[in-house]
């Protein structure tokens, strides 16, 4: 799978046409702020909405400049994109938006809901137990061989070749074990990605703790490399 992840340098952005995004102008950040403001004071959310969709329209020119066979997913992404920017309008994050405006945690939440859908749309995937079970009934062949998972002995290790000081990146993660409930919220895959002051609204600690803990992780996972 050629993993998708829009980098600052993937400035080339390819023009595309999508229905939801007739008419969407430049985007403003200063003139965005004031919307969001009107918002948090209790206005609708729609006008700040549909300003917001030039953001998604620019992210998904990105992608399918950058990565051309996304293009058959223009739909998608503009669904997915238009979805995360909804959901941030209706609930807008206040310390969040002081520190770095709409425009800001607009593009971030859109580019992570879109490579997300990317990138699990785009994996090579066994079907269902069932599907499987199906196709053994009509006596064809199974598409992928029904995966079997079973402990190895820690003295035959598959990549470590029985040599336990010598563990690769994965094993350290693994091996990685939370010391209480905010390691184990920060070690959590559907947290990646998050800023600092996120993490730290979601778990009720200042985004400074967040960082000195994340830190802390960080050189124990280190040390279970070397």
């Amino acid at each position: 799978m050629n993993y998708t992840h829009l980098r600052h340098y993937h400035t080339d952005c390819e023009p595309f046409d999508h229905p939801l995004l007739d008419g969407c102008g430049s985007l403003d950040a200063d003139a965005l702020d004031q919307m969001a403001e009107h918002v948090l004071v209790g206005d609708s959310p729609d006008d700040l909405i549909l300003a917001l969709r030039g953001c998604v329209s620019l992210l998904v020119g990105r992608y399918i400049a950058n990565w051309p066979d996304t293009r058959p997913y223009i739909d998608d992404m503009v669904s997915e994109g238009m979805s995360e920017i909804s959901r941030l309008c209706s609930e807008i994050p206040l310390d969040l938006f002081r520190e770095r405006g709409i425009l800001v945690i607009a593009t971030s939440r859109a580019q992570y809901g879109i490579e997300n859908m990317l990138n699990k749309m785009r994996s090579v995937t066994a079907p269902s137990s069932a599907s499987q079970r199906r196709l053994i009934q009509r006596d064809e062949e199974p598409i992928y061989a029904v995966a079997e998972t079973r402990e190895y002995d820690e003295a035959n290790h598959p990549l470590d070749g029985g040599d336990e000081g010598c563990r690769d990146i994965l094993d350290a993660f693994c091996r990685l074990e939370p010391k209480d409930e905010i390691d184990e919220f920060l070690l959590d895959e559907s947290n990646w990605g998050k800023t600092h002051a996120e993490l730290g609204r979601a778990i009720g600690i200042s985004k400074v703790a967040v960082m000195a803990r994340r830190q802390k992780l960080y050189q124990r996972y280190l040390e279970l490399t070397e």
